[in-house]
């Protein structure tokens, strides 16, 4: 049996971007890396077991300058549709609160590439070719990017972090709770909380190795920012090993700058022919 309509078979469909049309500024590279459209399943015993959604991420390249982060309250999104006049955006369900329709996927982000999803609680129409839409992304953009080491550190509450463009202190050490982190049950390691003030232009990645010089495997479980203008921050490392005294490498930016990146796209809709045995 052939298919050809976009909805008749599969609860889960990918999306070929045949077109795409951005408007972007100069020096930054834009591109769509998946468009997906999920109509949910349904199961009797456990109820919803996936949610429908129309979404599709973007990928951002700077060669020239660090991507820090995404200013994700000046970030806006003007509208996501389909060419049948079906508006994407509208749906039960919403984003969480102080969230929106367009979130950092940090788990694939790096200095040089970003990436964003842009979803919507609905489904385009059965009959449409095309989807669009338009907003403003908002980076934070760092340039010469310097390294502080600081020798020596000794691991427990009180010690100092000098990270160039801020002083942090080590606040409270000791095992992790394997109960929220099993992955470190029967292994030798420490959990390190460290806080200070939250500088625009500091690296929030800590890099840790031993008195020999020999790289520490170290997880960042946790990083938060409070206060007035979120101008504290507490971080949660978790080292491997049980170094008494360790070298941190800290980095810093000389200027960081915010730069606007406005989008306009268009994307072509559909499944290519297939035959269903």
């Amino acid at each position: 049996m052939k298919l050809y309509r976009l909805f008749s078979a599969f609860l889960l469909v990918l999306l070929f971007v045949r077109f795409c049309a951005c408007a972007l500024a100069d020096d930054t590279d834009l591109s769509i890396t998946g468009l997906r459209v999920a109509r949910g399943r349904w199961s009797p015993e456990e109820g919803w077991l996936a949610e429908k959604e129309t979404s599709f991420t973007l990928q951002l390249i700077r060669r020239d300058q660090d991507i820090i982060g995404l200013d994700l309250e000046k970030c806006e999104l003007k509208y996501f549709i389909d060419d049948k006049g079906s508006d994407l955006l509208k749906g039960d369900r919403k984003p969480a609160e102080g969230k929106k329709n367009l979130e950092l996927d940090g788990s694939r982000s790096g200095d040089y590439f970003l990436y964003v999803r842009i979803w919507g609680p609905s489904l385009p129409h059965p009959e449409a070719t095309k989807l669009r839409a338009e907003g403003k992304l908002v980076l934070s953009l760092g340039w010469q990017k310097t390294e502080v080491e600081n020798r020596g550190v000794a691991v427990k509450a009180g010690s100092e972090i000098n990270c160039g463009a801020t002083m942090l202190k080590i606040t409270k050490t000791g095992p992790p709770d394997v109960e929220r982190h099993p992955w470190t049950k029967n292994r030798e390691s420490t959990l390190v909380r460290i806080e200070g003030e939250n500088k625009a232009n500091m690296d929030k990645d800590l890099q840790f190795s031993d008195e020999s010089g020999n790289r520490l495997s170290a997880s960042r479980v946790s990083m938060s920012t409070h206060g007035p203008d979120n101008g504290r921050i507490s971080m949660e490392y978790i080292l491997s090993g049980g170094a008494r005294k360790v070298t941190v490498k800290a980095s810093y930016w000389a200027e960081v700058r915010q730069v606007e990146i406005p989008f306009k796209i268009e994307m072509g809709i559909g499944i290519e022919e297939e035959s269903l045995k």
